[in-house]
């Protein structure tokens, strides 16, 4: 990893991850509902960042890049339905549920790469689609 990751889930509020191995072991970690919400940045700048709800085997992925620009990864663009992920900023105290597009649900293994990537280099993974948000 070329930098620091500044990490964050339902639990941590900002731990830095020096290397893939503790990032790895760090993404295996589930709460309430087989959930997390994770959110990643390159050392302490805001942007590029990348967000990832997860629960069980299914995944959302947000994306921002460098300059602000917002992404979602795509999955099956034919559902329409909603899929609520849990949102938790426990060091906050905020408790929430996001309706997150069932069109942007992706498997966990594709969602985990899609972070992978991101700290190799801060840019989205070409493994999905992404659609401008």
């Amino acid at each position: 990893m070329p930098q620091s990751i500044h990490c964050e889930d339902f639990e941590v509020d900002d731990i830095l991850i020096p290397d893939e191995a503790t990032l790895c072991r760090f993404l295996e970690r589930r709460f309430e509902g087989d959930s997390n919400r994770f959110i990643l940045s390159l050392g302490r700048a805001v942007f590029p960042n990348i967000t990832l709800f997860v629960k069980g085997n299914a995944c959302v992925v947000h994306y921002v890049s460098k300059d602000g620009e917002p992404y979602i990864a795509t999955g099956d663009r034919d559902r329409r339905d909603s899929v609520p992920f849990k949102d938790y900023y426990i060091t906050r105290g905020i408790r929430d549920v996001s309706d997150m597009p069932g069109g942007a649900i992706i498997p966990w293994g594709l969602g985990k790469q899609c972070l992978l990537e991101f700290v190799k280099n801060g840019e989205r993974f070409s493994g999905v689609e992404w659609e401008d948000l």
